[in-house]
């Protein structure tokens, strides 16, 4: 196995990859949303954005995954519903087997990142 070491890292969103935004409050619009379940078990959403309380994290894109199952057993259907809700896809007491792929993308809605 080899030696991995973070020594000289202060800060882990300085590495490379998709930094997720630092904690605040986001205007954010919906740019993914894959239902596909190809690779991954989960509902993949991906956010650009708009505006937000911390300078500098405008034009930032983040991806979410609503895991339908985590290693924990639980899953994150209350957190997909409530996406559903709060980006306008569904109604309170809506049932719906729709496919969101292009009704998704340009939602927008404000979240809070803790």
């Amino acid at each position: 196995m080899p030696v991995i070491s973070a020594k000289e890292v202060k800060d882990p969103n300085e590495l490379c990859g998709k930094r997720k935004p630092d904690d605040g409050k986001y205007h954010v619009a919906i740019t993914l949303w894959d239902e596909s379940q190809e690779k991954h078990d989960a509902i993949i959403v991906g956010f650009t954005v708009l505006d937000g309380t911390v300078p500098g994290m405008k034009g930032r894109e983040f991806t979410e995954f609503f895991n339908f199952k985590t290693s924990k057993g639980e899953d994150a259907t209350d957190r997909i519903v409530r996406l559903c809700l709060v980006s306008g896809l569904i109604q309170p007491g809506q049932e719906t087997d729709e496919d969101f792929t292009q009704k998704a993308i340009g939602k927008q809605l404000v979240v809070e990142v803790e």
